[in-house]
This record gives structure tokens, sequence and C-alpha cells, in this order.
């Protein structure tokens, strides 16, 4: 059944919203909610918001994650690389290519973890983070996921 802007809003206002539940109770048509909640200026609700849109059944959902991606917000660009882990591959692949680059090592760190099978150009983007980053846990979790994915 569908869900109003304030039920959703109200939900995600919660300290530690329940995700899973919150989406089992979505349908296709509250995601118009989600991406609005997802561009609020309250960063706390925005970022819940993409995390949410991760776990929504509507496949376009998934879309708010990826556009979340290009935000000028830290805690978005977050968020998005946090939800990366419950999109399908392709859609992991287009976050990535977005954030991979980015100089942030907790974003790196999240990406990376986040991938099952890396694009061609995602793994070129590895092997050189895996001898580049000025993190060694970035550059050791890159050297790692290139040696466990096919």
């Amino acid at each position: 059944m569908a869900m109003t802007l304030e039920q959703l809003r109200i939900l995600l206002s919660n300290e530690e919203p329940d995700y899973i539940k919150i989406a089992a109770s979505l349908d296709a048509s509250d995601t118009a909610h989600i991406k609005q909640l997802a561009a609020d200026q309250d960063e706390m609700l925005a970022s819940k918001a993409v995390y949410l849109a991760s776990l929504a059944v509507d496949p376009t959902a998934s879309d708010i994650v990826i556009d979340a991606a290009d935000s000028d917000r830290k805690r978005i660009k977050i968020s998005a690389a946090s939800a990366n882990a419950n999109l399908s591959d392709s859609k992991k692949n287009r976050v990535a290519e977005k954030l991979i680059d980015c100089d942030d090592v907790s974003i790196q760190k999240l990406v990376v973890r986040s991938l099952s099978k890396p694009s061609a150009a995602i793994k070129t983007k590895l092997r050189k983070l895996s001898t580049d980053s000025s993190s060694q846990v970035v550059r050791n979790l890159c050297t790692d996921k290139l040696k466990t994915t096919p």
C-alpha cells in the first residue's frame, strides 16, 4: 500500500530505522517520495532515504542511489557507497564508477567491499588503487578484490 511522504519521513526520522521492514511495506508508487527525501536539505534524512532506495522493490529506485553518488554532500556519497552492496552487479558498477576515484578513504573502502563482479573498467581502477592509493587498507582491499573476483 502506498505511503504518504509524511509517513515515510516519520519512519526514516527514527534514529535507527528498520530499513528492511520499511522497504517491504513500499510499492513502486513510493519511489517518488524516496527520491524527494533523498534530496532533502536534512542530510541525515536524505542519507537514510538513499539507503532505503537500495532496498526498495521498484527497480527504478536504484537510480536514486546512482544519482546520490554524484552528490556534493559527503554524507550522501557515503550513504550511496554503503547502499551499493544492496544493488545488482550492473548498478554496483555504475555507483563504483562515480565513487571509486573519490579522495575519501572511507568511501573507497565501502565501494570496493560492495563489489562482487567488477566491470573491466572498475578492475582497471582497482589495479591502479592497489598500487597508488595512499591508504594501505585500500591497497590491500583492492588487491584482495582482484584476486577473488572473476
